[in-house]
């Protein structure tokens, strides 16, 4: 369940940045203008890590079992990958409500488009199939951190 999160997460993620992130509409003339994500270096960082997290997460769920030592790479590398890519979609957001907020100051009519939101929501839910592996192992009695005796 939790590769099948990240997976779907991650498909959201990178199909968000292909939509509209912004919106802008000149009132005057009528002009729509519009700017997906991809068009921008950070959309990019975006599918890049995205689509790492889903290679990540398929190799977790169709590789069975994966070893101890492997579990906890693979949820520390899923769950930061998802953040960070949330992260950026948080930054990038940010900046576009601004520069929303500027169009509309000069009468133009703007919104922040689907494609951030879309992409935003995949990053939540890849980071919940990271999270949802550790609650999953820990409900099975696993424990994710592999101890190694030290010997003195």
């Amino acid at each position: 369940m939790a590769g099948i999160l990240t997976i779907v997460g991650s498909g959201c993620a990178v199909a968000g940045t292909f939509l509209p992130w912004i919106e802008a509409t000149d009132p005057a003339s009528g002009v729509t203008l519009t700017k997906a994500g991809i068009e921008g270096h950070y959309a990019m960082l975006v599918d890049l890590m995205a689509v790492i997290a889903a290679a990540i997460g398929g190799f977790a769920l169709f590789r069975r079992p994966v070893p101890a030592s492997g579990k906890v790479a693979v949820v520390i590398s899923i769950t930061v990958l998802a953040l960070a890519q949330l992260g950026i979609v948080i930054f990038v957001g940010s900046n576009l409500s601004h520069g929303v907020v500027q169009l509309q100051a000069a009468g133009a009519i703007a919104n922040v488009g689907a494609g951030l939101y879309l992409t935003g929501v995949g990053t939540v839910v890849a980071a919940l199939g990271g999270i949802l592996r550790v609650v999953a192992n820990r409900n099975r009695g696993t424990n994710l951190i592999v101890e190694i005796p030290l010997e003195v």
